[in-house]
């Protein structure tokens, strides 16, 4: 989320000098609503530059108030509440004239809630009367336009919500040009709007990145039979969650990549971005669209960049079908290839086998332990560019369970390899925190293998639990933390042996590339000192903000202190919790008999995760006290906040005149009411939006005093509430003296509160949740809100990458929206999965959601990641089969 403040300097300026000005060169509007005006001053003054004033300096009709900026050779003006649309204010000072255009007046959209009930909204005030004179609903297909039905349940002066009376399908919502706002305006063009969902996400700017531009984007052909599209770039580019910003037409599913680099020669870029898709066909042209909003928070696309690319052909290339390491006596190895004419196959054995090796050596490579038992030349053929699929089975003189190396030689100096383990007993095996549960089967036939020998061992190879397989094959041992020890297992049965190693350290899917660390797990924090030199035996001050990458503070959590003189010893060692808003605030000795520079370390979860420095100096002790205050601690979107400053030397006068800066930090913070504790008041889809930084130069008058204004806009979608804090910093002779003070920010009028009476269920449950709206100046409860209602599932869709790694993509599908005025709703969730549930209130936007987790059994479900050990889902092509039928498993 970008939320900007635009801050205004505030001094005191001569009544001589306010006039000093005619107005030349005319009026634009600039973004955020402040209008610069084009002046000429009749006597130059570099003292009113930078000067703020809320006089009215210029006569205006309609009348205008706000502030005042005065620039070098323009006045930016700041409006106390917005211009009215499509209005033409005629303005005057003495004899100089100019015009102030408010904007179109315009109708912003028409947003859906539910089959039944939308809302309208414009960017000015309307009457209902004239809405409704102005205002239709059809159905596309009926060519006499027959208006359906309608009525308006819910307004506000800009917006109106519409509850259909009729059934329609193809809407088309018509507003005329003839419509007029509340100052008079007219809509320029009559409107028109389908309830057609959008395909592209609304595109939100942001004002600190830079343009990017792309000019060479080619169609490439990877190693692993991947084809790509490659994006060459100059500059680095975080690729994380780009994926919404690809078109490529006929495609579904695709996968921006990392970033790479190349010394190609071909191309004056040395960085690039593949995009890959299991979809791609070899000798196709595709269109290629990246959306603007591509890029990362140092630069992005401000408009659509299309691209026309034709595939080449698919590498040569081969690769094992089968993913596991056990192979059934009887059976065959499964191989699949492109464009390949012939291929060398070795089989290798190990030549002493032993349990121990076995179980290391996926770890350890083969090579230098093994002897070649059998080889052979074969022929492959094919169609050029389709996937070819093939068998090898292990039939020679010297075959026999053991372990085994097949190497396949291919295209002249490449191969692939697999270590295989030969033995017809096949096992499965789940490891929970107590529990380990075994399965043996028969790799060759459909049975179980029961009365088996099992022996489970630990890391070091020391045995911690034995038995037999029951009847049905299964094993089941319970101990106390057994998951943490167990390493392997090993079952016999006669002259027969199979082994499984057990790791809980060992990725869940090795096939799938997970990202190490989540980023909601890795944390920076924010430091204010309230000075950053003090004098010896001084305490050091200040706060601390702590948030993970995705701008979540981290609340209520033990956070470690470390203190290191210059000679990097330690002198505090301290553990501090922190708040609910991820904040510490700081008072604590610097006990130590040196000067110069110290460090301050911020730890949490034994790592370091800030450092800060700060100085100790006997000759600068601190001589001024400054102090921040704010009209109110509440503040509403579009407020204009006055922050008032003072300075004073402790010995002695005002500190008159010295520089300095304040600086705004907002931060989400969830909206808490006493009434409604259990009740959950923010939509955590926003909460990862980040905020802007504000930093406002000032200078103090003769007493010491100064004055910044900063008019609140936003530009995204906020979470909840936000949290503020004004820092006032003034540098005396080198040294820095802060002050803060907290504000918060309420961006609607009216919330709404969402509680379950579960969160987890099973499916074919009932869900009851409980709602509440709350103007949240007043913290009290809004009898009888439309309320509107959201449920989605998420769905995991997945392919491979260009290095073969399994790559898992969730997106959310919506299965209920409904809307009503009471507070009570229930549903009963069908299937098990992962869902949402969104509560909106429609009027002031503002919404809550809450996480439902459905647990079942749901075959022909999608599939999804999991980590949790009890369950395994199958997903079949078909329900039913006749003999003949090709039966597909995921």
């Amino acid at each position: 989320m970008n939320y900007k403040l635009m801050g205004l300097s505030l001094s005191c300026v001569l009544a001589a000098n306010l006039s000093a000005f005619t107005l030349e060169g005319g009026s634009k509007i600039l973004e955020g609503g402040a209008v610069s005006l084009g002046v000429e001053y009749a006597q130059k003054d570099e003292s009113l530059i930078g000067k703020v004033t809320h006089k009215k300096i210029i006569e205006c009709s309609p009348e205008i108030s706000g502030a005042f900026e005065y620039g070098s050779d323009s006045i930016l003006f700041y409006p106390k509440k917005p211009l009215a649309k499509g209005v033409s204010y005629s303005c005057k000072k003495g004899e100089s004239k100019v015009k102030i255009y408010g904007g179109d007046f315009e109708l912003s959209g028409i947003t859906e809630y539910a089959k039944d009930t939308f809302l309208a909204v414009f960017n000015d005030e309307v009457s209902e009367e004239e809405f409704t004179a102005n205002f239709k609903i059809y159905d596309k297909q009926n060519l006499a336009k027959q208006n359906i039905k309608y009525k308006i349940v819910a307004k506000t002066p800009k917006s109106f919500q519409i509850k259909l009376l009729e059934k329609g399908e193809n809407l088309v919502f018509a507003v005329s040009k003839n419509l007029k706002s509340k100052a008079g305006a007219n809509l320029n063009d009559d409107y028109e709007a389908t309830n057609e969902p959008e395909e592209q996400e609304k595109f939100v700017d942001n004002d600190r990145a830079k343009t990017m531009y792309l000019d060479d984007v080619k169609a490439v052909s990877l190693e692993g039979g991947k084809l790509g599209i490659r994006i060459f770039l100059n500059d680095w580019l975080d690729t994380y969650n780009l994926n919404k910003y690809v078109k490529i037409d006929g495609i579904k599913n695709l996968q921006v990549g990392e970033l790479e680099y190349t010394d190609n020669s071909d191309t004056k870029y040395y960085r690039y971005v593949d995009i890959t898709s299991d979809e791609l066909k070899p000798q196709t042209e595709y269109k290629v669209t990246l959306k603007k909003g591509f890029g990362d928070e140092d630069r992005i696309l401000r408009e659509d960049a299309e691209f026309s690319v034709k595939t080449g052909d698919y590498k040569p290339f081969l690769e094992f079908t089968d993913k596991g390491s056990y192979l059934s006596s009887a059976g065959e190895i499964g191989v699949k290839g492109v464009n390949l004419n012939t291929a060398k196959v070795v089989v290798e054995k190990l030549k002493e086998p032993n349990l121990r090796y076995f179980l290391n050596f996926t770890q350890t490579p083969l090579d230098d332990y093994v002897e070649e038992v059998a080889s052979k030349n074969y022929d492959l053929g094919g169609a050029q560019n389709e996937m070819q699929k093939y068998k090898i089975k292990l039939d020679f003189a010297e075959g026999g369970d053991g372990v085994y190396l097949v190497t396949i030689y291919y295209d002249k100096d490449k191969s692939a390899k697999k270590a295989v383990y030969l033995t017809d007993i096949g096992l499965s095996a789940k490891i929970s925190k107590d529990e380990v549960f075994l399965f043996a089967n028969r790799l060759s036939k459909n049975e179980v293998v029961a009365n088996a020998d099992v022996k489970i061992y630990s890391a070091k190879n020391s045995l911690i639990a034995s038995g037999i397989t029951n009847d049905e094959g299964v094993f089941k041992f319970n101990k106390k933390d057994i998951g943490k020890d167990v390493a392997s297992a090993v079952v016999t049965l006669g002259k027969e042996q199979s082994f499984i190693a057990l790791s809980q350290n060992k990725r869940l899917n090795e096939e799938s590339n997970l990202d190490v660390q989540d980023r909601s797990e890795i944390y920076d924090a924010y430091l204010h000192f309230a000075s950053d030199i003090i004098r010896p035996q001084e305490n050091i001050k200040g706060e601390i903000i702590i948030k993970n990458a995705l701008f979540k503070g981290l609340a209520n959590m033990p956070v470690k202190l470390k203190i290191k003189d210059p000679q990097n010893k330690t002198i505090l060692d301290k553990s501090v919790n922190t708040t609910e808003l991820g904040v510490i605030n700081f008072d604590e000795p610097v006990n130590s008999g040196l000067t110069g520079s110290f460090r301050l370390e911020i730890i949490f979860a034994n790592k370091l995760i800030d450092s800060y420095d700060f100085s100790v100096e006997s000759f600068t002790p601190q001589r001024i006290k400054n102090e921040v205050s704010l009209e109110k601690e509440i503040y509403a979107l579009g407020d204009v906040m006055d922050v008032k400053l003072q300075s004073a030397y402790l010995f002695g006068g005002a500190a008159a005149n010295l520089k300095g800066d304040v600086t705004i930090n907002l931060y989400q913070q969830d909206y808490k009411n006493d009434k409604f504790k259990e009740y959950k008041f923010s939509n955590d889809e926003y909460a990862a939006n980040g905020l802007d930084q504000s930093v406002k130069q000032v200078e103090l008058d003769d007493e010491g005093k100064g004055e910044t204004v900063f008019k609140l806009e936003n530009k995204s979608k906020i979470a909840s509430v936000l949290k503020g804090t004004a820092v006032f910093n003034i540098n005396d002779d080198g040294k820095n003296v802060s002050a803060s003070k907290n504000f918060n920010v309420y961006p609607f009028d009216a919330m709404v509160g969402v509680k379950a009476n579960d969160t987890y269920i099973d499916s074919n449950s009932k869900l009851t949740l409980n709602l509440v709206s709350i103007d949240p100046f007043k913290d009290e409860e809004l009898k009888d809100r439309q309320k509107a209602i959201e449920i989605k599932k998420e769905i995991w869709d997945y392919n491979y990458d260009k290095d073969g790694y399994l790559r898992w993509h969730s997106r959310y599908e919506k299965v209920f929206s409904d809307t009503l005025s009471g507070n009570e709703f229930v549903y009963d969730f069908k299937q098990s999965g992962d869902y949402v549930v969104t509560v909106s209130d429609i009027l002031s936007g503002h919404s809550a959601n809450l996480n439902i987790y459905v647990s079942g059994w749901d075959y022909g479900e999608t599939l999804q990641p999991t980590k949790e050990l009890a369950k395994a889902k199958i997903k079949l092509n078909k329900k039913i089969y006749k003999k003949g039928d090709e039966l597909i498993a995921d």
